[in-house]
C-alpha cells in the first residue's frame, strides 16, 4: 500500500459513516455533493467538515438532509451511529403482526387481570 492509498481508506466513524449514507441517496446524476450542498443550503466545503469529522451537521441541516433523501433525520442519526434503522412496515404487514399478537395478548392479561367482560354484558350494566 502506498501513501496514497491511506488517504482513501475510511475509518468507521461518523462523518465516514455519514458520508457512505449520502453517497447512498444522492448520486452524480443529481449534482453530486456540490448539488446536494446547493439542495441543502449550504456548501460542498462545510459537507466536507462534516465528513471529516472536523463539527457535526447542525439539526437545520439535518432536516434539510432529510427532506432531500426523503427520510427521517433518525435514520440520518441512525446511520451516522453505526445503527440500522428499523425497517419500514407496510400497513399489511402491521395488520398481520397484531391479528397474531392480539390472541397472546388476552390471554396473557386473562392470566394477570382476570377474564374480561363480555361488551355487551358491560353496556347492559
Amino acid at each position: 500500500m502506498d501513501a496514497g492509498d491511506s488517504d482513501t481508506a475510511s475509518p468507521d466513524t461518523t462523518g465516514s459513516r455519514l458520508r457512505a449514507y449520502v453517497d447512498d441517496h444522492w448520486d452524480r446524476k443529481r449534482g453530486g455533493i456540490r448539488g446536494l450542498a446547493v439542495a441543502i443550503n449550504t456548501t460542498a466545503e462545510t459537507m466536507y467538515e462534516w465528513f471529516r469529522d472536523e463539527r457535526e451537521p447542525s439539526l437545520a441541516h439535518l432536516r434539510a438532509l432529510a427532506e432531500a433523501f426523503g427520510v427521517r433525520r433518525s435514520a440520518i442519526v441512525a446511520a451516522m451511529d453505526g445503527d440500522e434503522p428499523a425497517p419500514a412496515l407496510s400497513a399489511q404487514a402491521m395488520e398481520t403482526i397484531l391479528a397474531q399478537l392480539e390472541p397472546r395478548l388476552e390471554a396473557l392479561l386473562d392470566e394477570r387481570v382476570g377474564p374480561r367482560r363480555p361488551t355487551a354484558a358491560r353496556g347492559a350494566a
